[in-house]
């Protein structure tokens, strides 16, 4: 997924949901996550990821 934070709540926290499709968590102890710039950009603050389980992931 791409997110353009730029002049968004300059200063605030915003908080971005992105749905991960089960088949890429399906019987996995662990996933990671990766923050990616665009060539000759920069990744964004992180200050909390939290993945929750939904009942459609489970399944």
């Amino acid at each position: 997924a791409t997110e353009n934070i730029s002049g968004k709540a300059d200063g605030q926290f915003i908080t971005v949901t992105y749905p991960i499709p089960p088949e890429l968590t399906r019987s996995k102890r662990r996933v990671n996550i990766k923050f990616m710039p665009h060539v000759g950009h920069r990744a964004g603050p992180v200050f909390s990821v939290r993945m929750i389980r939904t009942e459609t992931s489970e399944g």
